[in-house]
């Protein structure tokens, strides 16, 4: 940025180090003028901005962040599945999109506790991060529902991972205060185009297939029905 009127200017830049390191600077500079008002130089300060772009980094990162499990936060995901989507679309390739519940967390939390129901969120939010690949939104998108974003991957694909994450978190035992808690999810699958073209109607389509799973026994999955269905 600038003041064009001054001829002021102040950005930031990352510059190498003796060590081999690299550090964000920030550089204000005023011009030297002469006696005719021409520019014939500048005077400058440099300041080590790097800490401050760090906090910056850090405060983004708690606005887009579930502060329990760590995932995205349903704002993010909100705003990313729009671009995803769009950029499926230019790039001509599929889109999927899981929704997950866990299955009679109300019971668990009247049995246990919250605090007990906050271990088994953090359980299957560890779950998602580690079994997300770097291009995946796992998100926490409300209480005990969770909201994955899977660009460029199949219906089929994305399936068969929805069903074995289901077996696997239904394998998971969480040792809370002496007790070992276990807990089902049950699973809604859709994807771009077939189930819809924008985020609403996709996640609509994964909600719906959701609701089915937890009606037709829990602790499975369901394809949302097509569309054209």
């Amino acid at each position: 940025s600038g003041d064009q009127g001054s001829g002021d200017n102040s950005f930031e830049v990352e510059m190498s180090c003796k060590d081999g390191g690299r550090v964000w600077t920030e550089i204000n500079a005023s011009p030297i003028r002469d006696n005719f008002s021409q520019i014939i130089g500048y005077i400058g300060v440099t300041r080590d901005s790097t800490i401050r772009r760090q906090k910056h980094e850090k405060l983004r990162e708690q606005t887009i962040r579930d502060p329990l499990t760590g995932l995205f936060n349903r704002r993010y995901l909100d705003e990313s599945l729009e671009r995803e989507l769009s950029r499926a679309k230019r790039d001509g390739l599929p889109l999927a999109l899981l929704m997950m519940d866990i299955d009679h967390f109300k019971r668990l939390n009247d049995t246990y506790g919250h605090q007990a129901g906050d271990e088994v969120l953090k359980r299957l939010g560890d779950l998602m991060t580690r079994g997300a690949r770097s291009a995946d939104l796992p998100c926490r998108y409300g209480g005990e529902e969770f909201l994955l974003v899977l660009p460029n991957m199949s219906l089929e694909t994305a399936t068969e991972r929805a069903e074995r994450w289901c077996e696997t978190f239904a394998n998971e035992r969480i040792i809370f205060g002496g007790t070992i808690l276990s807990a089902t999810v049950s699973i809604g699958v859709a994807a771009a185009p077939g189930h819809g073209t924008t985020r609403d109607s996709l996640i609509e389509a994964a909600d719906r297939a959701l609701y089915a799973a937890k009606h037709a026994g829990r602790n499975r999955v369901l394809v949302a029905p097509s569309a054209s269905a």
